[in-house]
């Protein structure tokens, strides 16, 4: 190799190094800005956690207000536990009450079940008899109905096809 080749190879390195160096600068350049922007969001950052800080401190105001109002609520329902207490106590009686009249109700109410049936006449009897003939024919009414619904959708289903087949 000669000294001019050495001295091209060695400009040649050169010039790669000066373009390495000026990308490196480039991205120290970067680095340099990113770290700006970074200190900038950090200084948001720390004013967000002042604020914070100061809502934290209505907040724990807050509870304390929420807990007095609780430990109201609390003796509030004791008291209410109490009177509920009593309130049970003659419910109970009031049931007993209650189902002893609802006992001497259905006695009563078997004893007119009772005298009702002795007092039916054969008049009576002969009514039912002549309605219950009555039932049997509305049944047989029934059925022809029936039967005349059945053929009319018939006649009606023969009519459509005869006037799709015009």
């Amino acid at each position: 190799m000669t000294n001019e080749d050495f001295q091209k190879l060695l400009l040649e390195e050169l010039a790669n190094i000066k373009t390495r160096l000026t990308s490196i600068d480039g991205r120290v350049g970067n680095i340099e800005s990113q770290q700006k922007n970074a200190d900038v969001r950090l200084t948001n950052i720390e004013s967000q956690l002042k604020a914070t800080d100061v809502r934290l401190a209505n907040v724990e105001s807050q509870f304390k207000i929420t807990d007095v109002r609780l430990t109201n609520i609390e003796s509030q329902l004791k008291t209410t536990d109490v009177r509920l207490s009593n309130v049970e106590s003659q419910l109970t009686e009031t049931n007993g009450i209650v189902k002893a009249l609802m006992h001497r109700t259905e006695e009563l109410d078997a004893k007119l079940d009772g005298l009702a049936m002795n007092t039916a006449s054969k008049e009576a009897l002969t009514r039912i008899e002549a309605n219950m003939a009555t039932k049997r024919d509305l049944f047989n009414v029934a059925d022809d109905v029936s039967f005349l619904v059945r053929k009319a959708a018939e006649h009606d289903l023969a009519i459509r096809k005869l006037r799709m087949a015009e």
